[in-house]
Order: C-alpha cells, then structure tokens, then sequence
C-alpha cells in the first residue's frame, strides 16, 4: 500500500485479499497502481517495489489499451461498470485473458480508487477458441469428403448430407427429409431395415446395392455407424462409395468369358512346346474333334499338303519372337475335307514377358474367298459408276492429295478434273481458317478414330463459299493397308441458313421457356395488372380464380420485414442495375408462413420499350427449414469425425506432425493412444522411399504445398505401420484454417484389397483383351473391306435408280 491515506481499516479484509487465489489492484483516477495482492503480483511476475512504480497501462497489452483508458474515464466518471474483460501482459511477455469486477472506492463524494478483483480466463478462452476450430474441422470433414456422407434418423430420414451428392445430380434438398427407401430397390430393403435395428442395438453394418440418381443407376458400398448424443442413440452416419465402374469392370469381365466359349471363331491355345491346351466349342463343330481327341497332340493334327516345312518353321521362329501373326491356312477336318482358314497366331505372355504358350484364333472364309473374284468385279464397275453420282465424290491419299474426283465435283465447284487431280485438297478448296479442324479429320480417320460424318465449308473456283455435309470411308487395298479416303458430300448451304434461323427463334423460344417453369406471372406495365398461374394462386391461399390482381394487393402478403427488399428489388430491375433474383417471406390468409424464391426479367416491346415484367415463384420452404436445420447440427460432426471408417487426422505447420487422429487412424496404424500417434509425421509413418524412387519426405513435403496452394491434393502413397509393415493407401489433403493458419486435414483408406484384385483383374483382363484384339483384326481383315463394297454398291444402285427416274 502506498500512502496511509490507502490503507485499510480492518486487517481481516486485507488478510483476505492478500491470501485469495484472484488478482486485486487498486487503482487511482490516474491509472497508478496502488496496490496489488500476492496472487497478482506472483501471475504478472512482479516485485511489491516494482508494482509500487507502475500504472495500469504497463500490464494492459497494446491492443486493449485505448479501450483502457475509454473504461477509466466512464468509471472516473461516476459510470457503474461492475465486469470488465482485457489482456494483461507478464513480466516475461506472456499474454494472459482476465476478466474482473469493478468496485469504486469514494470519500465525500470523490473518487479514492478503484478496487478489481481480477480472474485469469486464459484458459475457458483458449477452449473456446479450440471448439470453434473443432466445429469448423468437422465441417470440412464433412463437406469434402470424397464419398457421399449422410445423417439418417432412427426412422431412416435423411436430415443432412455433403456436397458430393451433387456429383449424381441430387441437390441436398432433393434428399433432405425423405426415406433412404426411396432411392433404393425394392429388393434391399431388408438389408437396410435390419441395417437400421442393428444400429438401435449399437452395431455397425455395411453392404452393397443399387441407388437410383437423376445420372442413372449408380452401385454403391455403403457403412453405417451409430450417432449419438449424450451417451443415446439418436441416428446413424452413413457412407456411401461408388463402385460402379468396378462392378462394370467385373461384369464385363465375366461376358468376355463367355463370349470366349460362345464364339463363332475357332479359338483353342497350346503350351510352349505347341501341345493342345484348350479349345472351344467352335472347334469341334468346324474340325469335328472333341477333347478327348487332341488330349496331348498338337496342331499338325490339321495340317493339309499345301504347305511345306519352311513355312511352318519361319512361322515358329517368329512366335518365338513374340509377334503376332495373321495368316491364311488350308487345314484339313476330321473327316478329310479341306476348309481354308484366317488365323492370327499370337504367344501367351506372362508378367514378366516370358512366353506360357500360344492362341490361334481361327475364321472359316472359304466361302468368302469364292466370292472375292466377283467383289473385285464389283468393285471395277462401281469406280465406273462413281464418275456418274451427281454430289461430290472425291478421294484422298495419305497425304491429303485429290485422287478421286467425279464430275459431280466438278459441277459444284467450277474446277476441271485435270485442274486438281495431284493437288493438296486443303490449300485449294478449304479456307484457310478452317483448316486446321477439317485437317484433323482425316488425320483422325487415318489414325483409326472414324468420322464418318461431318460438315465444313470449302471454297469455289469463283471465290464463294459453300457448306458441304461429307460422308466418309476408308478404302484399303489387297494388303489392307489404307489406299484413299472416300468422301461423298452434298451441298447443304440453303439448308444451313434456314438452321440458323431456326436457331435463333429457339433462343427465344427457351428464354420464354425459362420465365415459364414452376408458378409464373406476367406484370403488364401498361395496366398495372399482374396475371397469376393457378401454381402462384395456390402459393399465396388466394382464391381458386383469382388470376388477376396488382402488386399492391401481392405486396399485403408479403412479410413486414421483406416488404422494403421487394420494393428496393423491382426498383432496381426497372432501372436495369440487376436482375430480380431473391427469397423472401408471405403469410397466408390460413396463417401459414411460406418462404418463396422469386425471379423476374423485363421484357421489351420492338422500340426497347418496358412492356411487362416476367416472373417465376417457386416455394422453397422446406430449403429454408433444412439450412435452418444444418446450422443447428453442426455440434453433431465430431461424431462423423469419431466413428468414420476412413483414417482422418489433423497436420499442423511448421513441422507438419500430426496432432490429432481418429481410432480408425489408430487401429490403422498399430499406435496404442493418440499421444503416440501424435509424436509423428507422414514420412515417419512411411518407407524411406516411395514405389516411383522418391524419398517420402520430399515427396510427402511436395504433396503439402500443392494442398495448401491448390486448396486439395488427392494421390495414391505407400505407408508403414508401427510393426514395420507397409500398405497402399489414397490420401486426400484438404486445407483448412486453425488458429489463424492454414491446417491440413488428411483422409487416409487402405486399398490393399481393391490394389490385389485389381491385379489379378489386369492381369485377366489383359489376356482376354488380347484375345478380343485378335478377334478384331481378323474381322477388320476379312469383313470389313467387303462390307464396304456391299454397302457401296446399294449406294450406286441407288444412285442409278434416281438417274433412270430422271
């Protein structure tokens, strides 16, 4: 105490308040500190002399004091302010939150000092601080989760789901409110009712089934874990993955098998020393041998007499080689007769490239080959036919030079034959505008990617320009190897201005459109009069008839407290600044409160004078309830965070080790606690180097940046457990704040399983692909050039037909 005029009277208060755990100072009108108990003196780290020489204002941090000071003066004032709340600083610089109360100490109507009993919340803010930081992470949780996440009641009421739900082309009010049921077939239904009483008994439970979305059907593995509140069970969390493309994968898998037995193609396969391993029905129909036949023998079992050793001794040595063959055989039945036979002979490899044996898959074309003298006829009288079409035919080699070009070309272009014929097509007829795109067609065809059909322009003799439709083909010669690209195009010009026409009244055709879904109104500016669909009349309870009121009479239903943005929202449209696009409030004449969504449009006379005002109304109450509803269940997301299935953890900056994991992370992991888990980082947790070479620190490091630059980083890692085992594992880094810096939250899931079957998938998948491309070449060899002619021929007829009728 400083001064006698500042002591206390009666020793058992000052007793007290040197041996209470709270800080009390006395201060005068001027801020001087003139006393200060043990416990303050002990928290701030100060001497009795050095309190004795300091004011208020040395152990208010700088932030808090100008407010200081604002307080002091209220109080000297003669204000009653019985709590304050600041933040002192310590001797040593640490901040401390305290918060006290206010006593005024008065002699004759003058202030002494002020008396604080000050308590250290340093603490209760730090938690506070931390809940909200928590709520946030749960929420990111939530939200970025790359499998779908949903809240379902005890009664199978979905009541929240995540932003993935929109990849399927469900809005989350589509969902909000409705019974899992709904999107699910009849057919699992008792998987999810016994999903949902075993969740009432506390279990976990899992499946698979189908989901119906607005995309299509979607097949999906799902979890379903309790959620609780306060100890009760009060609902379940649900995750959804899609497994679509897996289920298709193995679906297409089991039809390649069966197109494997089902084919109409001889298909049988040897070891490496040619002895006979398997073979499919097909063979014994052509060949008349069952397997019981060619049980250990080989493939000279159908060998003729017109071919001699060399040629199956060159065709060995090149199998040994690894290539794959095609080749014409003349191999003899069961029976003795002979058939002739396209065959692509191809080795069998295992992982690591080494032969296993070989496949032979076989085509009957003896039949196709009596026929290939006529085709050739055919195929003599149709070029004959072509200089008589009377759309444009040309024809292309490889390098874009005209080698093709009939006389209905000539017609539609005002060029002569002799004029072209050699001549790059692109410089001479495409503008040089476009071609680029028209180029890339026929690269395209070339390279196997048809395009049988498309449109450009091409420029005339004269300088005009006229739009072509081209219809294209590949025409190969006796090798198979690509000889000329065949168009045949027609001059759509006059069609296509009339497209364009027809283009733009459809654009104002779904402008109209657009103002018309859901409940509409049409506001005549010139009457006053707003017209009403029966939808807005049934929204605002007005009388069934009632299709013709003013936007007085609508503005009566409007909400009080929505009535100024309405107005302020028309002004604006009039006025041009923005669209009127917002929700807003009416009740009823039933009493019943709606939230509406409303937009309108102007809409101009031919002067670009306002005429009406165009409008839709769509009730979006039960939206408004859910937001309202979603706020509210925010505290619920430690719950998804605790009992998710997936690895979640929090990595904080600068050293980036983990601070926090949930007990699927643990049970991942081997850690005992979540302090032992705690003490690591990534590359902790992982080998010294990653499959590609790369050491885990860097890379894990490099991973982190792109995180926090690009806000996300999804990518596939190997990580090590405690007992020294490792797993493939996909990571997804979400960046989020905490503690005013960017944090990092990591969902780790082990795909060992899905990374063995996926193997073994590949690994099947790759010999029965192999099979099926066999199986392609042999039909693209034999068929295709055929079918070409054929189709070409029905064309010429045709062409013909047209010519005689004229």
């Amino acid at each position: 105490m400083a001064g006698s005029r500042y002591r206390f009277d009666d020793s058992f208060y000052r007793d007290l308040a040197e041996n209470i755990s709270d800080m009390v100072q006395c201060v005068s009108p001027s801020g001087k500190l003139i006393y200060t108990n043990r416990a303050w003196r002990r928290i701030l780290g100060y001497t009795s002399k050095e309190a004795e020489k300091m004011t208020l204002f040395d152990i208010i941090h700088p932030d808090f004091r100008s407010r200081c000071r604002s307080v002091l003066r209220r109080i000297n004032a003669g204000e009653k302010m019985p709590l304050v709340r600041t933040d002192f600083i310590t001797k040593r610089g640490k901040r401390l939150h305290v918060e006290g109360v206010v006593h005024v100490r008065k002699s004759k109507g003058k202030i002494l000092y002020n008396q604080t009993v000050f308590r250290d919340i340093t603490r209760r803010v730090k938690q506070e601080t931390m809940l909200s930081e928590r709520e946030q992470e749960f929420r990111a949780l939530f939200d970025n989760s790359p499998d779908i996440q949903m809240l379902v009641s005890l009664k199978g009421k979905i009541f929240s789901v995540n932003q993935t739900i929109l990849r399927y082309g469900f809005r989350p009010k589509d969902l909000i409110g409705h019974s899992m049921l709904e999107f699910v077939p009849k057919s699992a239904w008792p998987a999810i009712l016994k999903s949902l009483l075993d969740l009432k008994r506390g279990k976990q439970n899992r499946g698979i089934t189908r989901v119906f979305t607005p995309r299509g059907p979607v097949m999906v593995e799902w979890w379903s874990t309790p959620l609780r509140k306060q100890g009760k069970i009060v609902g379940l969390h649900t995750s959804l993955r899609d497994i679509t493309q897996q289920h298709e994968a193995e679906q297409q898998m089991r039809w390649l098998m069966k197109g494997f037995e089902t084919s109409n193609d001889v298909i049988f396969t040897t070891n490496r020393e040619g002895i006979i391993q398997h073979i499919n029905p097909a063979f014994t129909r052509l060949y008349g041998y069952a397997w019981k036949d060619v049980t250990g023998k080989t493939p000279r079992i159908l060998k003729s007499d017109h071919f001699k050793r060399p040629f199956y001794r060159a065709l060995w040595r090149r199998l040994l080689r690894k290539e794959t063959i095609l080749q014409e055989f003349i191999n003899r039945k069961k029976d003795g007769k002979l058939v002739t036979m396209q065959a692509v002979l191809s080795p069998i490899l295992d992982n690591e490239q080494k032969i296993m044996g070989f496949m032979a898959v076989q085509r009957d074309i003896t039949k196709e080959k009596a026929h290939q003298q006529e085709l050739k006829k055919e195929k003599e009288f149709s070029e004959r036919v072509i200089e008589t079409a009377p759309g444009l035919i040309v024809g292309l080699d490889k390098k874009g030079r005209i080698i093709l070009f009939n006389a209905g070309a000539e017609w539609i272009t005002g060029y002569k034959k002799r004029e072209v014929m050699g001549k790059d097509w692109f410089s001479l007829f495409i503008p040089a505008r476009k071609q680029k795109p028209v180029r890339s067609v026929l690269n395209g065809l070339l390279k196997g990617k048809p395009l049988f059909h498309h449109e450009n322009v091409i420029r005339t003799k004269d300088g005009k320009e006229k739009v072509i439709s081209w219809y294209n083909n590949i025409i190969n010669d006796e090798q198979g190897k690509i000889k000329m690209v065949l168009a045949e195009g027609r001059d759509i010009t006059l069609r296509r201005d009339a497209e364009e026409k027809m283009k733009e009244f459809q654009r104002r055709l779904l402008k109209a459109q657009r103002v018309s879904k859901m409940g509409f109104l049409d506001w005549d500016l010139k009457t006053g009069k707003i017209y009403l669909s029966e939808e807005v009349i049934e929204l605002y309870g007005l009388k069934p008839g009632t299709d013709e009121v003013t936007f007085d009479m609508l503005m009566k239903y409007v909400h009080p407290g929505d009535r100024d943005m309405i107005k302020k929202g028309f002004r604006m449209a009039f006025r041009g600044t923005a669209a009127l696009d917002l929700d807003h409030r009416i009740r009823r004449r039933d009493g019943k409160e709606l939230w509406l969504h409303a937009h309108a449009e102007l809409d101009y006379d031919a002067k670009g004078h306002k005429r009406r005002v165009l409008g839709t109304v769509i009730d979006v109450t039960d939206r408004k309830r859910a937001e309202t509803a979603l706020r509210e269940s925010e505290n619920k997301f430690k719950t998804l965070f605790d009992s998710s299935v997936d690895a979640l953890m929090v990595l904080a900056p600068p050293s980036w080790r983990f601070i926090e994991g949930n007990q699927a992370t643990l049970s991942l992991f081997g850690c005992k606690s979540e302090e032992a888990f705690t003490t690591k980082t990534p590359w902790d947790l992982s080998p010294p180097e990653q499959p590609d070479g790369t050491l885990s620190r860097m890379k894990a490091k490099k991973m982190i940046s792109m995180a926090l630059k690009e806000g996300h980083a999804y990518f596939d890692w190997v990580h090590q457990r405690q007992d020294g085992t490792t797993f493939p594992a996909t990571i997804l880094l979400s960046r989020f704040s905490k503690n005013k810096r960017f944090a990092l939250q990591a969902t780790i899931r082990d795909i060992s399983k899905e990374r063995a079957a996926e193997h073994e998938r590949e690994k099947m998948n790759s010999e029965l692909q192999r099979k099926v491309d066999d199986l392609e070449r042999f039909q693209k060899f034999t068929v295709g050039r055929e079918l070409r002619m054929v189709e070409l021929k029905k064309r010429i007829r045709q062409l013909e037909a047209k010519q005689g009728s004229k």
